[in-house]
């Protein structure tokens, strides 16, 4: 399908929470990034089931989903709140986890993620919460670093990253 045409808007995809029956669509989208990343293959099939939810995972994940007009799902971002990655020692202190955040690759840099990551910065406000952490594939630091997050540490191999959220 490839990019719109210029001087033509691609419509803006509305968002929404996900349900148990979106669950093929969701898992076709995070299989469709896990695919486009720079990964060896053995590592990319096992990163496919790391990734996957199934009908329990709404026991513990928050979900939504960027969809068209249409109703294809487009984007997925799945959170959780739990303690922070960077835990500061404050009392009762948690943080919005961002598990994932998940776009169609065809479907990318025309802000999908962006507007996924403002509505998990606003469910995180809403949850009284004033911080999100995340863990970034090397590939997507340059997105969220652009998106107000910063490492966790100079040199943290696993890319942790954490956002404080404007009051």
């Amino acid at each position: 399908m490839g990019r719109p045409k210029a001087g033509i808007a691609a419509p803006v995809p509305s968002i929404r929470a996900a349900t148990p029956a979106d669950l093929p669509a969701i898992n076709r989208v995070i299989a469709l990034a896990r695919d486009s990343w720079d990964l060896p293959e053995r590592v990319r099939r096992l990163a496919g089931r790391l990734h996957e939810l199934g009908p329990t995972s709404f026991d513990s994940y928050e979900v939504i989903v960027a969809e068209d007009p249409e109703g294809t799902v487009r984007g997925v971002a799945v959170m959780l709140l739990r303690p922070p990655v960077l835990d500061d020692g404050g009392p009762g202190n948690t943080a919005l986890y961002l598990e994932g955040l998940f776009v169609e690759p065809e479907r990318g840099r025309r802000g999908i993620g962006s507007l996924l990551l403002r509505q998990v910065e606003a469910r995180a406000r809403e949850a009284g919460l004033s911080r999100i952490d995340l863990r970034a594939r090397r590939e997507a630091i340059g997105f969220f670093r652009k998106s107000g997050f910063r490492p966790l540490g100079p040199d943290d191999a696993r890319h942790a990253m954490t956002k404080t959220l404007p009051a």
